[in-house]
């Protein structure tokens, strides 16, 4: 008996070592190498808070979720989150065009003046085009506003940011690049409403901040209702993909990877799979478990 118990101290202490070692060494249980929602295919419409959805087609673009498996070269080789991307057409016509965006219902996601001090995002994107194509074209940004109360008929506006401006030039083809936004960083052109004109894709360009100081209070008190990732009119013959979409505003933080393939195939990341065999060699009886991925987006 006094030599099972002292097995079992032995056991315990030497469990209790190893997961000291293994926290030192950032291999903790259940952590995950993204915590990325996983978004397999848009819905066609507003469904759900946060959930990506088609809101606006137009004259023959498209907006799909697409394994890149066997696409080939730096599109496949170098995709930011294997195995998928969204991928955004548009034909050779200067109305087409595609878009997808989240959304939170009727509520929207607060004030511009609350908001956007605290707004960061980021996503990746790969485009081409047809040969006499819009060589600028590339998946821009949006952030969608609304205030019923504005004195300016308008009571919307869209923010767009656009890879080109942001770049000083147009943005390589065939070849992932980042976006990266924040308050004081990444230039945005307006699409009029709330005070602002319709810029039509040239200046003025200016910050979050930028936007905020210049604007009235008609702006400063509208609602963030949604954002988008799109191509927009006149930009014909355009293919582009993007991925790893992180945005980070108030007190949501949101992570998207588009990837059409199921998720019944998930393993453990490398951290979990390590400690699994490290206790297991310290005589230290541990279950095999699989990591739950993050809910899927439909």
């Amino acid at each position: 008996m006094e030599s099972d118990q002292a097995t079992a101290r032995m056991r315990l202490a030497l469990f209790a070592y190893v997961v000291a070692v293994a926290m030192a060494f950032g291999l903790v249980w259940g952590t995950r190498a993204s915590a990325a929602t996983i978004v397999t295919a848009f819905d066609s419409t507003y469904t759900a808070p946060n959930q990506w959805f088609v809101s606006l087609i137009a004259n023959g673009g498209t907006a799909t979720v697409q394994d890149l498996t066997g696409m080939g070269g730096n599109l496949e080789n170098n995709q930011p989150l294997p195995v998928g991307a969204a991928r955004l057409t548009t034909i050779n016509t200067n109305p087409s065009r595609a878009e997808v965006a989240i959304a939170n219902g009727m509520s929207g996601y607060g004030t511009a003046a609350a908001l956007l001090p605290t707004f960061t995002a980021s996503y990746q994107y790969w485009r081409d085009n047809l040969l006499g194509g819009n060589q600028a074209a590339a998946a821009s940004f949006k952030l969608s506003f609304f205030n019923p109360f504005s004195v300016d008929p308008d009571q919307t506006l869209t923010l767009i940011y656009e890879p080109y401006i942001n770049l000083g030039g147009n943005p390589p083809s065939g070849q992932w690049l980042n976006a990266a936004i924040g308050y004081n960083t990444g230039l945005f052109w307006s699409n009029g409403g709330l005070g602002a004109s319709n810029s039509s894709g040239g200046p003025p360009f200016r910050t979050l901040s930028g936007w905020l100081s210049t604007l009235g209070t008609d702006f400063s008190n509208a609602t963030l209702v949604a954002m988008s990732v799109g191509i927009g009119t006149f930009n014909p013959g355009v293919t582009t993909y993007f991925d790893d979409v992180q945005i980070n505003v108030g007190t949501l933080n949101l992570a998207y990877d588009f990837n059409p393939q199921p998720l019944d195939n998930a393993v453990p990341e490398s951290s979990t799979m390590t400690l699994s065999l490290i206790l297991a060699g310290a005589g230290v009886g541990t279950a095999a478990r699989r990591w739950p991925r993050s809910p899927v987006t439909q």
